[in-house]
């Protein structure tokens, strides 16, 4: 059964057995091309050792490309962490020159690295068609304009994550070290759609040669994968490794520092360590796979006896040697790297190599298999004379660096120094599993002697690049640094308050976001404080956020769009896949399910201003699962959702009882606020501070003497008197005077802020962004005689009154009274911030904002800010419909994927209300965005909606709400116009 089984899984993508020989001679008149495979966390020994834990690891694809040239079983990483060991090979520069030696670091510091060409970018410049799917990068800029991109996304956690009940931070959120049977169908996984973009780029037509780059996630943690390839390793049949208990004992402390402990303990208490391999097992079988799948589509294609393939891991992987489960080691598990190479006309099937190298040597080797020029920055050694002759003489040794502790590696002895000085010894002829560190033994003298010598000379060696990353390890300083006086600090950086208001509308302060539209504001509202801010500042007239307050609050902590973060709807209790693709079975499309955490790459507000110097907090509503203080922020209320600001039992509709004292916790948010402006001001402490209020989001509340001014209002007045109620008998959601109420109270939180920055003497060294997580229809706004809604739809549609939203911002520089009126987005402040703090936002990665810092101070925008694109995702049912939108200066499509037959294009210079659909006059226009949407959302992995074969229309018109989706869906031509916005007019 289990032989079946494992042919099941890989039959599909096991390479063909070619009669043609695997190093038939490439045409000589044609360059080679170059297929680069990277699969990230990959150990060597299912290569060296397959039996090593279950008899067999079902690796058939990698195992057979291994066969069909040169495996290399001493290769190396330049550091066992991602991103230095990427920016390592794919820069030719070692860590210990560029300081890029640990995960986290602002690559684009490193001055190195900004004077090299990359390798892609020296292939580019010799004509050739780049393309980079997957995790290939992470954080190097490598200077190329890709001809086809895809990035890696992580696929979401299941519903009941974590499934081995042990991974989760001491504040509760999840970590990304859990394994189990993913919720999803393989074709949603990240890793597939990676694989299929290779494959599709495989089988374009090229009139030049191709460098591909595919990197897949798997297996690294989490390891999420079907059911499927866990079958495949029965937790009877798994054999463990030999461990030494006492492994650490003669280990220096930094060597023990990198070693995390606790989780070893927690694996091992629970009896997990076969259920852990296991999850490593099958996520290997399941990179396989994917990686068989493009060697395959390579091999039946024109280009396989011209093209050079490398398949390499980052570094290698502990899994509970030396009681560590990760890599970050400078020990064998974490350095020793997978590369295989097959370059036809150069390399023999069935070849082994045993002398150590690098995977800095795969620049250099892939310049000299080219003919090209070889860069004069390269570290690494060219591997052809080994690639042509496995037993050629080879001198240098595989040097490894780790945030400044170094490995030197050769064919039998590794030598550890870390940057105290302390170091460890390792015969590895008779001490394969480096258990005995030999570093004190007098015997071993000259060795140590030798391996001492052949480390880069003191002078090459540059202290580390900070790490973004709370918690980094060896974070210490190599160098002594001197003390801040925290009294006189540095004034010259500004602080940064963000007053993030929920659920508040475009037009729903007393502030007339366009000073030409009368209902762009909400005259009957008080609201003095945010008046003077507007007055004292800049105002936007077309700020966009999310249709909804999850995935707003993650594009403005990582600079990143709903597409590409994968946080598309807001975070509830009973798990994603409930509420959309379990919850619709009889809908026209299949939505998609949302992620629940924030992705642990991506870099959020207060991990990218920590290394400028600056200290964040976070008050308020959270709501996006997960301990703030893990993504850095030094004082939080902690993973709070809507429910804090509820004060009010569910049953209090009828009125506010009359000691409410804290209405949506105003009060004590903007106190604990208050008392850490303070307290940063008196010790010089550049801060970030985020308020994220619970107003004015539903469930209203208020001081029940600001109700009480409202409800004697005339207008207020009126109102009760059309619905037959009175002050005393309207319920409390119906009830305008509450909703007015909780907007005057909260402009005086909003004015506490403003004054005590003012009494502190830092009002000219602070920044006051005053904006609103998505869009909203506040039915208020018909209070005042004449006043219509200017925007369609509401919250949950990304119709421009889900994503619209009010923006003001005060600070240095800013011009009091002035209007930005070009389309800004939310996902524009981290790179705003970063700018703001003396960084430079274009280090900041895998980001789709940018900085507006210039902007704010009088800069004109460039014609390609204008026209940027900014995308809308929304692939769910729950109260709306899945769809999505492209905003392109005055242009914006929409795209509703039950009815792709409709397209939608507006014109929001002249048709704010998008009552008036253009795509039939502008097909051309349509087309493009439509292309550039989808072309956007295939690169960054969004998920996308798809046809339900099981649908029933029946089943879908008797379903609630479905009129709403009617009323709210596509149209052709010009909408019929609703009630409350019925002065719209072309």
């Amino acid at each position: 059964m289990r032989f079946t089984l494992v042919l099941s899984i890989v039959a599909g993508a096991i390479m063909s057995l070619s009669t043609q020989s695997a190093c038939a001679a490439a045409e000589p008149d044609k360059p080679m091309n170059v297929l680069l495979l990277i699969v990230d966390d990959l150990n060597t020994w299912l290569l060296e050792d397959p039996t090593r834990y279950s008899g067999k690891v079902v690796a058939p694809n990698i195992q057979r490309l291994a066969k069909q040239g040169v495996l290399f079983h001493n290769a190396y990483t330049a550091s066992p962490v991602c991103s230095p060991s990427r920016t390592a090979f794919l820069s030719g520069v070692a860590p210990w020159k560029s300081g890029v030696s640990r995960n986290g670091v602002q690559v684009g510091d490193s001055k190195v690295l900004q004077d090299v060409p990359s390798l892609f970018r020296t292939f580019q410049d010799q004509g050739y068609w780049i393309g980079s799917f997957g995790k290939v990068t992470h954080g190097y800029d490598t200077g190329v304009k890709y001809n086809a991109s895809m990035n890696h996304k992580r696929t979401p956690p299941p519903p009941a994550a974590p499934l081995n009940g042990i991974a989760q931070s001491a504040g509760g959120k999840l970590t990304e070290r859990d394994w189990g049977a993913t919720h999803l169908n393989e074709n949603e996984m990240s890793d597939k759609r990676l694989a299929d973009a290779a494959i599709e780029a495989l089988a374009r037509k090229h009139d030049k040669p191709f460098f591909i780059a595919c990197g897949l996630f798997h297996p690294h943690y989490p390891w999420y994968v079907p059911q499927k390839y866990l079958d495949l390793y029965p937790l009877d049949e798994i054999e463990l490794p030999p461990i030494k208990a006492d492994d650490l004992n003669d280990v220096p402390d930094f060597g023990q520092h990198l070693v995390n402990l606790g989780w070893d303990e927690q694996v091992r208490d629970k009896g997990l360590v076969k259920e852990a391999i296991r999850g490593y097992l099958a996520s290997v079988t399941f990179s396989d796979v994917h990686m068989g799948r493009v060697l395959k589509a390579l091999d039946e294609s024109p280009h396989r006896d011209n093209t050079i393939v490398i398949l390499i891991s980052d570094h290698g992987f502990h899994l509970g040697e030396k009681q560590n489960w990760t890599k970050g080691t400078l020990w064998e598990e974490a350095t020793d790297s997978v590369m295989m190479w097959r370059v036809p006309g150069v390399t023999q099937p069935n070849q082994i190599c045993t002398r150590p190298v690098s995977l800095l040597d795969i620049y250099p080797t892939l310049v000299d298999l080219t003919g090209m020029e070889k860069p004069n920055h390269l570290d690494g050694h060219s591997l052809l004379p080994l690639l042509k002759d496995v037993r050629a003489p080879r001198s240098q040794p595989a040097i490894t660096v780790y945030d400044g502790h170094m490995s030197v590696r050769t064919e039998t002895a590794r030598f550890i120094r870390y940057w105290d000085g302390s170091s460890e010894l390792y015969d590895r002829q008779s001490d394969p599993h480096e258990w005995t560190n030999q570093t004190s033994n007098p015997q071993f003298a000259p060795l140590k002697t030798r391996l001492v010598g052949l480390l880069p000379p003191e002078e090459e060696i540059i202290e580390p690049l900070p790490s973004r990353q709370a918690g980094a390890v060896n974070s210490t300083p190599r160098k002594p640094k001197p003390k801040r006086n925290k009294k006189t600090g540095n004034t010259a950086k500004p602080n940064i308050v963000l007053l993030f208001i929920d659920d508040w509308a475009w037009n729903g302060s007393p502030v007339p976001m366009n000073d030409g539209i009368a209902n762009s504001r909400m005259p009957i509202l008080q609201m003095p404080n945010v008046e003077r801010l507007a007055r004292e500042g800049m105002k936007f007239t077309n700020a966009y956020a999310s249709p909804q307050c999850s995935p707003s609050r993650v594009c403005v902590q990582t600079g990143q769009s709903s597409p590409r973060s994968g946080f598309t709807v807001f975070m509830n209790d009973r798990g994603q896949d409930y509420f959309d693709e379990r919850g619709y079975p009889d809908f026209p499309v299949i939505p998609c399910v949302s992620d629940m955490t924030l992705d642990s790459d991506a870099v959020t507000i207060p991990e990218a201003l920590k290394p400028l110097g600056y200290v964040s907090a976070h008050i308020g509503k959270w709501h996006m699962r997960g301990d703030p203080g893990d993504e850095g922020y030094v004082l939080h209320d902690g993973d709070t959702s809507n429910t804090p600001g509820n004060t009010l039992p569910a049953g209090a509709n009828q009125r506010l009882p009359d000691d409410l004292t804290d209405p949506k916790l105003m009060f004590s948010v903007t106190d604990k606020a208050l008392s850490f402006i303070s307290e940063q001001a008196e010790a010089g402490q550049p801060f970030y501070l985020q308020i994220s209020h619970y107003a004015m989001h539903e469930g209203r509340e208020c001081l029940p003497a600001t109700r009480e001014k409202y409800a004697r209002h005339p207008l207020v007045q009126a109102y009760y008197r059309n619905i037959g109620k009175t002050a005393e008998t309207v319920k409390r959601k119906e009830d305008p005077a509450i909703w007015l109420g909780m907007g005057e109270d909260l402009d005086g939180r909003i004015g506490a802020v403003l004054n005590r920055i003012s009494e502190l003497g830092i009002e000219d060294n602070t920044y006051v962004v005053l904006v609103s997580d998505n869009g909203y229809r506040h039915k208020e706004l018909q209070l005042t005689q004449g006043l219509t809604q200017p925007h369609h739809a509401a919250k949950w549609w990304v119709w421009q009154g889900g994503i619209r939203v009010p923006m003001i911002v005060r600070g240095p520089g800013i011009s009091a009274g002035s209007v930005f009126n070009a389309n800004v987005v939310n996902y524009d402040f981290l790179p705003t911030f970063v700018e703001w703090a003396g960084g430079d936002p274009s280090t900041l990665k895998n980001i789709d904002g940018v900085s507006l810092a210039s902007y704010m101070t009088g800069k004109p925008p460039t014609e390609a800010f204008l026209k940027r694109n900014l995308y809308f995702h929304y692939p769910h049912y729950r109260t709306s419909l899945p769809h999505s939108a492209v905003v392109s200066g005055s242009r914006k499509l929409l795209h509703f994927y039950e009815r792709p037959d409709i397209p939608m294009l507006f014109d929001l210079n002249d048709d704010m209300g998008e009552a008036h659909n253009i795509a039939s006059t502008r097909p051309d226009e349509h087309r493009r965005l439509y292309h550039e949407m989808m072309g956007y959302f295939e690169k960054v992995g969004a998920r996308i909606p798809k046809i339900n074969p099981n649908y029933d229309a029946d089943a879908y018109r008797n379903s609630p709400e479905y009129e709403k989706r009617v009323q709210w869906g596509p149209f052709e031509g010009s909408r019929q116009l609703e009630e409350d916005e019925s002065s719209l007019q072309r």
